[in-house]
């Protein structure tokens, strides 16, 4: 039963984190909605390096400093379904690409229930659980975060590996033994997001579940599942 304090956990993340592959190639393109509009906003990374932005009004973007060869890029948006593709990078060129995201679509049963209790699943899960940490608005306001991945240096069991839109939680009990294992990130029942996709002055409320017991409809969570509730 590992527990790690906010000390303790960020010396080690910012340590054991490997150097990351640079190098002189570029990346741009444009991130649009199904329908050709651009989405700003867009969170853009080249997963296995710290090349990471945001697209600007026109949904655009550029990414610099990244190693030649094929690499994976990733998009996110709230509201929208994450996408992944291969992109072939070549020293000293800027390769174009398009992405093209669409719009995910929330479980039928929360919008039912969420006519009567705002956050109804919140609300019974602390009540039950016995797995789970929660924090409510009240006191997530107390802890005074900058960002949404701050309030994980408070909980048992995750340790955030990078800063920003980069950020990413993975369980303590894999990275201990030398591991790397992504804890599963649910945003208003949309899984697999990132801690940081939600700016920390819209969260409402966060489950934490670091070992067991975390709702059996957003997945499977080897490495732990924290779910998070946005203002409404």
């Amino acid at each position: 039963n590992l527990s790690f304090s906010a000390a303790s956990a960020r010396p080690l993340t910012d340590t054991a984190a490997a150097p990351l592959p640079e190098g002189d190639a570029l990346l741009a393109g444009t991130v649009l909605r199904i329908d050709g509009t651009p989405i700003a906003g867009a969170q853009v990374q080249v997963l296995g390096t710290a090349a990471a932005t945001r697209t600007d009004d026109q949904g655009r973007f550029t990414l610099g400093r990244l190693p030649a060869g094929s690499l994976e890029l990733e998009v996110r948006r709230l509201g929208f379904g994450v996408v992944r593709r291969t992109v072939d990078l070549r020293g000293g060129r800027t390769t174009r690409t398009e992405v093209r995201l669409e719009r995910a679509i929330a479980l039928d049963s929360i919008s039912v229930v969420a006519k009567r209790l705002k956050y109804p699943d919140f609300e019974t899960r602390r009540r039950f659980s016995i797995d789970g940490k929660f924090l409510d608005e009240d006191e997530i306001r107390q802890r005074h975060p900058s960002n949404t991945s701050d309030l994980l240096y408070t909980l048992p069991g995750f340790w955030v590996v990078g800063t920003g839109a980069a950020a990413t939680v993975v369980s303590t009990r894999a990275f201990s033994l030398g591991g790397y294992c992504e804890a599963n990130i649910v945003i208003d029942n949309m899984r697999n997001q990132r801690i940081n996709d939600v700016p920390a002055s819209q969260v409402a409320a966060l489950e934490s579940y670091p070992k067991g017991g975390a709702p059996l409809q957003y997945g499977p969570a080897p490495c732990g599942m924290v779910v998070i509730w946005t203002k409404r």
